[in-house]
């Protein structure tokens, strides 16, 4: 199943960035540097953006399981 967002802000684009990699998005990066790291990432995602903005699509999954009914026998 196709799912799509659109007009999606910086931040939201690098903060689901930072979720779809488990919170490993800024590992390499020094923790008192992260701030600064997000604001410059931010900035160059914004120079990229069209008059829309951007768009995230994902494809996901929908499962439905059931557990089989027991017999009366046990």
């Amino acid at each position: 199943m196709e799912r799509s967002q659109r007009r999606v802000t910086e931040r939201e684009m690098l903060d689901f960035m930072q979720a779809s990699s488990f919170g490993n998005f800024f590992a390499a990066i020094p923790e008192d540097l992260h701030e600064a790291f997000r604001a410059d990432f931010e900035h160059a995602i914004e120079a990229h953006g069209g008059q829309d903005g951007f768009s995230l699509r994902d494809y996901g999954m929908l499962l439905v399981a059931r557990r089989p009914l027991k017999s009366p026998d046990g």
